[in-house]
């Protein structure tokens, strides 16, 4: 498990260096957060991840997002889309 953390925490490092363009109150979940839903569509392998992982903390007080992934919050899909748009955009440079 001690390389997917490490994995993990440095693409927590890239994702919360990356330029945040957002303004006003649409800031409340950072950018590294935002970066860590993205991968974890993909780690999860799917779609309906977030909701998922909304309910159970909403059920269980906790979320895999949290204990697997490290995230403080998870953003809502009308939140991500628009920041992940910018995310693809901007270059994530190499983790190692």
């Amino acid at each position: 498990m001690k390389p997917l953390k490490a994995l993990i925490d440095a693409l927590k490092d890239v994702c919360g260096g990356l330029k945040d363009k957002r303004i006003g109150q649409n800031c409340q979940y950072s950018m590294a957060d935002i970066g860590l839903e993205a991968f974890s569509i993909f780690f999860m392998q799917s779609p309906s991840f977030l909701a998922h992982q909304r309910a159970l903390k909403e059920g269980h007080g906790r979320s895999n997002c949290e204990t697997l992934l490290g995230m403080t919050a998870i953003p809502s899909d009308t939140i991500f889309a628009p920041c992940w748009t910018v995310l693809t955009r901007q270059r994530l440079t190499d983790c190692s």
